[in-house]
């Protein structure tokens, strides 16, 4: 009530004398002040989101030309590599994956926040799904030193949903428990 008070005799110029007219003009003021901030936030975020689809989306395309020179130098498209020179050139291969991941993540990002990421329904077995992140995870978790063990049920865990999206979850955190685990 003190917080009211205050802001009532802050804004209350020009406002009818009595108490509960004035508050409700008081009200409707900060009622048009809160609309306005939230069209104006609502704006902003759109802009944020075209702005990310858009980088992302110019990303792209670069990154295609990096990977498919760096994939033809591995294949041997421009002679034989030396050992000296192939580890190099498997570290940029691999950074070069990490960015394509990155990139798209950044355009589902912006997909999902626009409404517009297409989600697929189907049956999903949760086995398969983290089975198959944990091969695809086992060598970086050898480089450092660890170790994946995916313990579940025999009995197969079905639901219905997106396998793509459910598989790009388990990534995420599979990448992130490898990361940040010593």
């Amino acid at each position: 009530l003190p917080l009211y008070k205050k802001y009532l005799g802050e804004h209350a110029a020009g406002l009818p004398a009595t108490g509960l007219l004035r508050a409700r003009f008081v009200i409707r003021r900060v009622l048009n002040q809160l609309i306005n901030a939230n069209a104006k936030l609502k704006e902003l975020f759109e802009q944020q989101a075209s702005f990310v689809g858009n980088v992302a989306h110019e990303f792209r395309s670069p990154l295609s030309v990096f990977k498919g020179a760096l994939d033809n130098l591995a294949d041997g498209l421009h002679g034989e590599l030396t050992a000296d020179q192939r580890e190099p050139l498997e570290m940029c291969q691999k950074e070069a994956n990490r960015l394509t991941r990155l990139v798209s993540d950044l355009l589902d990002l912006s997909r999902i926040e626009a409404g517009k990421l297409p989600m697929k329904r189907q049956e999903v077995v949760v086995q398969e799904v983290l089975r198959s992140v944990a091969q695809l995870y086992t060598g970086p978790a050898k480089e450092r030193g660890l170790s994946i063990t995916v313990d579940v049920p025999e009995l197969p865990a079905r639901i219905v949903g997106d396998r793509d999206r459910l598989q790009q979850v388990v990534i995420n955190l599979m990448s992130n428990a490898i990361k940040f685990t010593e």
